[in-house]
């Protein structure tokens, strides 16, 4: 891996400052701002004001679907203010952009830092819901629109006021169109789910996992991964894919009646936590994820009722592939994972084969530092894709850049019954 990239994935994983901070401790401003940029008092030092249109970074913790019309609609964080930002791109046009949380009480203070594990979903009316981590107070927040506007919410439970619940949120949308959301609950290390009733009460359950051998002390990583995602099957089962930081190991669990199954699929304190999932026209599930240990991308999928892995992109001789990695299945029934290839900064693909295991991998876009928080959903045969390359300031800050483009996803659909 480049020093370049080792810098940038450093720099993403800082909490936000505003766009330049020097730090406390040094004059505020001192002889005030210029024009177009406003003193934040947080950090002590001149940022930008928040331009009308989109932000100036865009695309960290990404988040997308596509509507009926093909219309993307995006949920991300904008590091500079710490806001959520939700916009829509409709194809041959530039996005359209809305700061939905995060501004304090004038239109240009800071505010609070939100939006961090950006999940979005559409609603049956093509509405957009947003899940996100509020890190100011350590809670889950649910953004939704409607005719009104957006309506903003602390999800609502029974948590200790030193308990930090909403951390790598991830949002579906059930059959009724309630919300299930889940997240870790940094206090525990332990994974929980909060869903809401019809009647628009709220309920959350904690995943009961096994004590681990050695628990010891776990520290949070950065906020620069993606640990967990949850998924409704055809029945309504939730699956969730995660990243267990008390043990560093990749596990599935399944809703049960009663409880939870929970499978192990890899073990160990180096195993990265960026794991992305999906399920097969069958409703099986496949998982994707990063060995950061061995700089590899791999895959697990049900085979035989078991969960069988395979090395998707690079090998245990080195590199670093794998981190932000987006995993679907196409319009063929093959998986498809997008994936920042670290050793160039390419956003690559490898694609599954249909007797199994996977093709060559290859770069979709080389231009500049590219391949982060990469989106992807399939469409009439093709995948859209957005990914975000980080460019460098003149002051020495990174600034996300949304780099959209089509991808073929297979014409022919390989079978399956439906579950």
């Amino acid at each position: 891996m480049s020093r370049g990239i080792v810098a940038i994935l450093l720099l993403l994983s800082l909490p936000s400052i505003g766009c330049q901070g020097e730090g406390p401790g040094v004059e505020l401003c001192p002889g005030g701002c210029p024009a177009g940029q406003v003193c934040d008092f947080s950090s002590g030092s001149c940022v930008p004001t928040r331009p009308e249109g989109c932000p100036l970074d865009m695309g960290r913790h990404l988040s997308m679907a596509a509507d009926s019309s093909g219309t993307l609609h995006l949920a991300f964080y904008d590091q500079c203010f710490g806001d959520l930002v939700v916009a829509t791109w409709r194809q041959g046009q530039e996005p359209v952009c809305q700061y939905v949380d995060g501004q304090g009480p004038g239109p240009q203070d800071p505010g609070d830092d939100v939006g961090l594990f950006a999940s979005l979903a559409l609603d049956e009316l093509e509405r957009p819901r947003v899940a996100y981590f509020d890190r100011s107070h350590g809670r889950l927040k649910l953004a939704s629109s409607g005719g009104q506007g957006w309506q903003v919410i602390t999800v609502p439970g029974t948590w200790q006021q030193d308990e930090v619940v909403g951390w790598g949120c991830s949002l579906v949308l059930d059959e009724q169109g309630q919300p299930h959301i889940a997240y870790l609950n940094l206090s525990s290390g332990l994974p929980e789910i909060s869903r809401r009733r019809p009647d628009g009460s709220w309920t959350s359950e904690v995943v009961q996992l096994e004590p681990v051998a050695e628990p010891g002390d776990w520290q949070q990583p950065d906020d620069n991964v993606r640990p967990l995602q949850l998924l409704l099957d055809r029945r309504q089962v939730e699956w969730l894919a995660f990243w267990d930081p008390r043990d560093g190991g990749i596990k599935v669990a399944s809703r049960q009646q009663p409880g939870w199954a929970v499978v192990q699929v890899a073990s160990g304190q180096e195993r990265a936590t960026w794991v992305t999932a999906a399920l097969d026209e069958s409703s099986n599930l496949a998982l994707a994820y990063h060995d950061r240990r061995r700089g590899r991308l791999l895959y697990a999928a049900n085979n035989g009722g078991q969960l069988q892995q395979a090395v998707a992109a690079g090998d245990a001789a080195g590199g670093s592939s794998g981190a932000h990695c987006r995993l679907l299945f196409a319009a063929d029934g093959l998986p498809r994972i997008f994936y920042l290839d670290g050793r160039s900064a390419d956003l690559a693909m490898v694609a599954g084969l249909p007797a199994g295991g996977f093709d060559t991998p290859r770069s979709l876009v080389a231009a500049g530092t590219v391949g982060f928080f990469t989106g992807a959903v399939p469409r009439d045969g093709m995948i859209d894709v957005v990914t975000v390359r980080f460019d460098w300031q003149q002051d020495g800050s990174l600034a996300g850049q949304l780099l959209r483009l089509q991808v073929a996803g297979g014409t022919s659909r390989l079978g399956g019954g439906r579950p």
